[in-house]
């Protein structure tokens, strides 16, 4: 037997279970909601992790999808630090890593995907840095900046970090395979001839594809 029930349990602490969240109240859901995340954060944008918070023009509430009173005023209950451990749908039950069973009328599993990890020899070394939370964020700024940076990928999130590091005085190489910078979407920046960051920058980034990987400066 379930310690309690809603009606609505979305499992994710990112913007598809607070937007699901915000559209059930719009629509006239008047039953309970939970919503259930491992991190420590109300539900956030993740852009300004690469970019405004980065560069420490944004703050974590700025970065907030709604505000903590926002929660409290549509009765909708989150539980921060709070990870699902096992479903069941059969019962529809839910355990939680709070130790409560929580019966539930409707789920929504909106868990969102793992950032992939570098698997090449030296990868569990100090000064290795993923970024997909706010905690990520803090690490790369108490480590990166003033430093060179390598890059791993030529995607968005990379185009941007290296930006954001590049105010904030670090030097910045993109090492990726393919020939262009954000190949996947407008591909404009080509190797070897484009920078990314501030032109009035000191330390400016530059881009390595495989063809010339070997000219990549170590990570610092």
């Amino acid at each position: 037997m379930s310690d309690r029930d809603v009606d609505f349990l979305l499992v994710g602490g990112g913007l598809a279970s607070a937007n699901c969240a915000r559209w059930l109240r719009q629509s006239g859901a008047e039953g309970s909601i939970l919503l259930v995340g491992r991190e420590p954060d109300l539900p956030y944008d993740r852009p300004p992790l690469s970019k405004g918070y980065m560069r420490g023009k944004e703050s974590r509430e700025d970065a907030l999808f709604r505000a903590a009173d926002w929660y409290d005023q549509q009765q909708i209950e989150v539980l921060t630090r709070t990870s699902a451990m096992k479903l069941d749908l059969e019962a529809r039950t839910v355990k939680l890593s709070n130790k409560q069973e929580v019966g539930f009328g409707k789920a929504l599993l909106a868990t969102g995907a793992n950032v992939r990890r570098l698997n090449v020899p030296g990868s569990e070394l100090e000064g290795i840095h993923y970024l997909r939370t706010f905690g990520n964020t803090d690490a790369i700024l108490a480590d990166a900046p003033g430093k060179r940076v390598v890059m791993i990928g030529g995607s968005y999130i990379a185009s941007e970090v290296a930006a954001s590091l590049t105010e904030l005085g670090s030097s910045c190489s993109l090492v990726m395979l393919e020939q262009v910078v954000r190949a996947a979407t407008s591909g404009r920046r080509r190797h070897g001839s484009s920078t990314i960051g501030c032109p009035s920058t000191e330390s400016r980034s530059t881009v390595t594809t495989s063809s010339s990987a070997s000219r990549a400066p170590a990570a610092g």
